[in-house]
């Protein structure tokens, strides 16, 4: 007898809590490739500027090594923030104080009460002197960069999307489906650093941060009826 009820009981429950099905894609993939670029016509080429490489003075596996997913109280960055010039100033402070004329910060620190980010440069603007530690330049004119091109991969790509469905047969020929989905269920941050981001473009003045994310977490419940 007491075994007949506890079978009993495993059949409500699996009324209750079986036949649900799930379902799982999951996407691995290395970052969109990418080139540091000088996006000036500097060789009568001013229509294919926008491909066209910067200039440096470390080799394509020394710049390599710089490359990476840095989190700083100023930013994500997807290049060491020690080979940046980052300037900021305090334009609220008083008239006539030195906090109000920009200056070098280091991105890895806080920033003081008051300053505000006015640029970060991977390379001194054209026709100024390069800053200490610079390593990317801009080309002279007449020539062309020498780096390659798309010798650099974005961060890697990772997302799980997940499943949860469970039909109820009501009669012969009706049925109810509900479903839960989940897609980037981990909720992890895919960078977005493309070539059409400009996040390593020497002229740019947010040279290696990180600005925008893809596929975000989104959570869904639905429900079908088939008759």
């Amino acid at each position: 007898g007491r075994g007949r009820r506890w079978l009993n009981g495993g059949g409500v429950a699996s009324k209750i809590f079986g036949g649900f099905q799930m379902t799982n894609i999951v996407n691995i993939s290395t970052g969109e490739p990418t080139s540091i670029r000088d996006n000036r016509g500097t060789l009568n080429r001013a229509g294919r500027s926008a491909l066209q490489p910067a200039t440096s003075n470390l080799t394509p596996n020394q710049i390599k090594a710089l490359i990476g997913v840095f989190r700083t109280p100023n930013g994500i960055f997807y290049i060491d923030p020690s080979v940046l010039n980052a300037q900021a100033s305090c334009p609220t402070c008083p008239v006539g104080s030195p906090d109000r004329v920009a200056r070098r910060i280091d991105l890895t620190q806080p920033l003081a009460a008051g300053f505000v980010i006015s640029s970060i440069r991977g390379a001194s603007a054209v026709g100024t002197a390069p800053f200490s530690g610079q390593v990317f330049f801009p080309n002279p004119a007449g020539s062309t960069g020498n780096l390659p091109i798309n010798f650099i991969n974005g961060p890697k790509y990772f997302n799980w999307n997940m499943g949860f469905f469970r039909n109820f047969k009501m009669g012969e020929t009706k049925q109810l489906q509900l479903r839960f989905e989940s897609f980037n269920v981990l909720n992890r941050a895919n960078f977005f650093i493309g070539e059409s981001s400009g996040i390593f473009n020497v002229n740019g003045t947010s040279f290696g941060k990180v600005t925008s994310t893809y596929d975000p977490r989104i959570i869904q419940f639905g429900a079908r009826f088939d008759f």
